[in-house]
């Protein structure tokens, strides 16, 4: 971390982290944890070997001999790097300043999986297979994400006087994401000590590619005034847009607006002022917008596929249907109108804030591929229905100080 004052309006500074981490476990048995398998399958009086040395089915139920041996193992690797730099200019001192900044961060993921053949015996000579040699596998994972954001935030606070507070605050930012996974799985392992793709003779190969790249992007401005330290308004907005939409319905307009009144700071209240330290009274209405779907819901995607039958003595290629494309699918509004209030006590060891809200989600975002029955079979994917909650929040807490000689 460093922070380099160029001048005295202006400031450079970085942040950067790079953490390495590798982790190597036994494998799972049945598909479970290791740990966890021992909890389902260890009990205190099963035994992990026949008197004959052979492996008891206990033994490689639980996972004992993957654990003894280290034949089986999932090998995890992973490194993280971070880095942020920005670059604030005060153009007037205390009073407007500009801050823009750039981020970029990377992870590498990389997961190793071995499950080797293995046998039991439930009687002297009599062995049988727990997992065959056709049936163990390698597999390997390899998982990559790069990011970046950029943000520009310029911030205004004029001095008007000691009972005027003004604070303007506008900006932009701008985020890009791109994942990346790829996965292949090859059966038959030959050498239990050599889990080599090149020594394995399975032919129920499998694989898994998948990319995914969206961006975001917004505009944001907010200004709050104060007057005579008792009355506060508050109005803001912002202006999104996603890859995630239709090229048409990318972009939308999320208002808000709260006010609220300080009734401890009325002079006619100055009889309170030994035991009431805070008494506010608030009110706010805003809209926020969701777009958290996948980035290609409004494509039509369609999987290529082997078929399991044989035409001309070999299995051949097929696609399935495309999914249907929403017409509709675009930001889902959540709108909240709060009441509430909060007051502070005997020097502000006693609080209490209380709030009562009604929040409308609008254009509600259905991510499947179907929706459920409720909505009528058959329609696609995209933006439906309304849905309303309303409650009460309230929280009470006491802190008391103390003094230590």
């Amino acid at each position: 971390k460093v922070s380099i004052k160029l001048t005295d309006w202006a400031t450079i500074d970085n942040n950067t982290s790079f953490f390495k981490d590798n982790y190597t476990q036994p494998f799972y048995a049945h598909n479970m944890p290791f740990l966890r398998n021992i909890e389902h399958r260890g009990q205190p009086m099963f035994v992990p070997e026949n008197p004959d040395g052979s492996h008891t089915r206990w033994g490689e139920d639980t996972g004992y001999w993957r654990f003894k041996d280290g034949d089986d193992f999932q090998k995890e690797e992973s490194s993280n790097f971070v880095t942020s730099t920005g670059l604030q200019i005060d153009f007037i001192k205390d009073v407007l300043k500009l801050r823009g900044d750039f981020s970029y961060k990377a992870r590498r993921y990389q997961c190793d999986r071995v499950r080797t053949p293995s046998k039991y015996s439930m009687a002297p000579g009599q062995e049988t297979d727990l997992i065959k040699q056709e049936d163990s596998y390698k597999s390997r994972w390899r998982n990559n994400t790069d990011y970046w954001s950029a943000n520009i935030v310029a911030t205004w606070t004029p001095k008007l006087g000691e009972n005027h507070d003004l604070n303007v605050v506008a900006g932009w930012n701008v985020e890009n994401n791109v994942y990346t996974r790829f996965r292949v799985q090859r059966k038959g392992i030959l050498y239990d000590s050599l889990p080599s793709y090149e020594l394995m003779d399975g032919v129920d190969d499998s694989f898994d590619d998948y990319n995914s790249d969206y961006a975001i992007a917004g505009a944001f401005a907010r200004v709050n005034y104060t007057l005579l330290r008792r009355y506060i308004v508050e109005i803001a907005a912002r202006y999104d847009g996603s890859s995630k939409f239709p090229s048409k319905q990318q972009w939308a307009f999320f208002p808000s607006a709260s006010i609220g009144w300080r009734i401890s700071e009325e002079p006619w209240m100055k009889w309170s002022k030994t035991w009431l330290d805070n008494f506010k009274v608030r009110a706010n209405v805003g809209t926020l917008g969701n777009a958290n779907i996948g980035a290609y819901r409004f494509l039509e995607t369609m999987r290529v596929n082997k078929s399991g039958m044989l035409f001309d003595g070999k299995k051949v290629s097929y696609t399935s249907l495309p999914r249907v494309v929403p017409e509709n699918l675009t930001w889902e509004r959540v709108t909240t109108y709060d009441f509430g209030l909060d007051w502070d006590i005997l020097k502000s060891r006693l609080s209490f804030s209380g709030d009562y809200y009604v929040r409308n989600n609008t254009d509600v975002i259905i991510g499947g591929p179907q929706l459920p029955a409720v909505f009528g079979a058959g329609m696609p994917a995209g933006n439906y229905g309304k849905l309303q909650t309303k409650g009460w929040e309230v929280s009470l807490s006491w802190r008391d100080h103390i003094k230590i000689d």
